[in-house]
């Protein structure tokens, strides 16, 4: 998680960057302007194009100026993409290489295939998980829905894309959302622990509908969508 926090840091930073420089273009490219308006009031001035090629501002063009701010941005943007590849590998990696996480993975997986293949979908077995607060299965249950919520707080604040992560999570995260006994075990009665969750399922279903991607067990999404409204 460590690893996790200080790619979440750079990235943040990346981000910043990238806002003060697109403030710092803009403000050039509007003071080039004014300085246009300013001259051709004082004096007979060709066109602002021709005007300001011909700049010079201790002999260093401002086009240069602007050329290279420009530069900067697209660096800082394949920066922060690189960074945000690196981002979704370690949350990938958590998944992946934690056992706790991988064992709650395959009893969702497993209720999901029974939900698909039984002829009364609602009759799915539950989780199978220790009902006792800090029993073993029920806590791999807390930490997968957490880990989601880390997911969801990146992209409710713009710190990674939805469509970056969609081919890697959102798989997980409805099998978990939508799995009738994670939702009365935990969602529902700690719905304000998980309300990043919460907040994005909407819009994240409705992408991957406009897709045509399968939403598992989508008809238990009303759930999530009550949940959503009382937040």
């Amino acid at each position: 998680m460590k690893t996790i926090n200080k790619k979440i840091h750079g990235l943040r930073l990346m981000i910043s960057n990238h806002k003060y420089i697109c403030i710092f273009s803009i403000v050039i490219i509007a003071l080039s302007i004014s300085g246009y308006w300013w001259a051709r009031s004082t004096e007979e001035t060709a066109s602002y194009f021709t005007w300001l090629i011909d700049l010079n501002f201790e002999k260093i063009e401002l086009p240069a100026i602007v050329v290279s701010v420009f530069v900067a941005l697209l660096t800082m943007e394949q920066n922060a993409r690189i960074t945000e590849g690196k981002l979704i590998k370690e949350l990938n990696s958590e998944f992946i290489n934690n056992e706790a996480l991988s064992r709650i993975e395959a009893k969702l997986e497993k209720s999901f295939a029974y939900y698909m293949n039984s002829e009364n979908p609602t009759a799915a077995p539950g989780l199978d998980i220790d009902p006792t607060i800090g029993g073993k299965d029920r806590q791999a249950l807390v930490n997968y829905l957490v880990h989601l919520e880390a997911v969801a707080a990146l992209v409710n604040n713009n710190i990674l894309r939805l469509g970056a992560i969609n081919d890697l999570v959102a798989y997980r995260f409805f099998i978990a959302l939508n799995n009738p006994s994670a939702q009365e075990r935990e969602i529902k009665p700690y719905s304000d622990y998980y309300s990043g969750c919460i907040k994005l399922y909407k819009k994240w279903k409705d992408i991957l509908r406009r897709k045509h991607i399968p939403i598992p067990m989508e008809e238990n999404g009303g759930v999530i969508e009550k949940l959503a409204r009382e937040l």
